[in-house]
């Protein structure tokens, strides 16, 4: 078995590997052997107390994104290498609620990917009637252009302002709101609830009964947590508070939904 090059303790560059002297495979049977300088150590000594004293400070590196980080001060610690327990995922996800009022308003924000870049009324007017031309945003049909114009400058306003405004941290309390109010006005292709009566016999315990018939859930994987479970995450607990291994070099998330 190969051993980390970290667990040596002078100059040789030779690989190491671990020699078990005998059938039963514990700490206090094995020796690291060098096969360049053919010396060993015990393998004991890697870890608990004699471990701190022997094993070097952590070099900040992170195998799966072949980079070494900012400079580590912890102490490294010897673990067993397994898949059970060395990578946990730590993933987030939230529900695409509709945060709109108005059947106009919901449609700009469902086709904001198509009005973002459209700064001017001029220019939008172009916009519009070549989709329209050809067979696009036959939603807003019944809708005049000044109108969508107006809305469309609306969404941009509204949204310049919660990017200010709102960290994004809270989450469920929007989700709970808008599912407890049960709004059909505001019901759209991924996002559908009915008020029901409570069920026979329990009508003294429920005074409101939502049915979810349509709804969509992205997920999001934002990241590792090394050795310990890192519960949930279901409560959406602040980032900082969670010590991961980054997921990526890059700035990208995987995300299903």
């Amino acid at each position: 078995m190969a051993v980390s090059r970290s667990s040596r303790h002078s100059a040789c560059r030779g690989a190491l590997r671990l020699k078990d002297l005998k059938k039963y495979g514990t700490p206090s049977d094995l020796f690291v052997y060098c096969e360049a300088c053919e010396t060993e150590r015990p393998f004991i000594e890697s870890v608990g107390i004699k471990g701190a004293e022997t094993m070097p400070k952590c070099r900040g590196r992170h195998p799966h994104l072949r980079l070494f980080s900012d400079e580590c001060d912890e102490q490294l610690q010897t673990v067993t290498l397994g898949a059970s327990n060395t990578w946990f995922a730590v993933n987030l996800s939230v529900l695409s609620i509709p945060n709109q009022i108005g059947k106009l308003a919901e449609l700009v924000e469902q086709n904001w990917i198509t009005f973002q870049n459209v700064l001017n009324q001029e220019t939008f007017s172009i916009v519009f009637d070549s989709m329209r031309s050809v067979g696009g945003l036959q939603d807003f049909l019944g809708f005049s252009k000044e109108d969508i114009w107006q809305e469309i400058e609306n969404h941009r306003q509204k949204g310049n302002l919660d990017n200010s405004s709102d960290d994004g941290s809270d989450l469920k309390l929007p989700e709970w709101k808008i599912i407890t109010a049960a709004d059909a006005s505001q019901n759209t292709v991924n996002f559908t609830l009915r008020k029901i009566a409570p069920p026979v016999g329990f009508e003294k315990y429920f005074n409101k009964t939502v049915i979810v018939e349509r709804m969509r859930e992205v997920r999001a994987l934002i990241g590792f947590t090394r050795l310990e479970a890192s519960e949930s995450f279901e409560d959406l607990i602040d980032e900082s508070d969670i010590e991961q291994v980054p997921l990526s070099r890059g700035n990208f998330l995987d995300t299903s939904e």
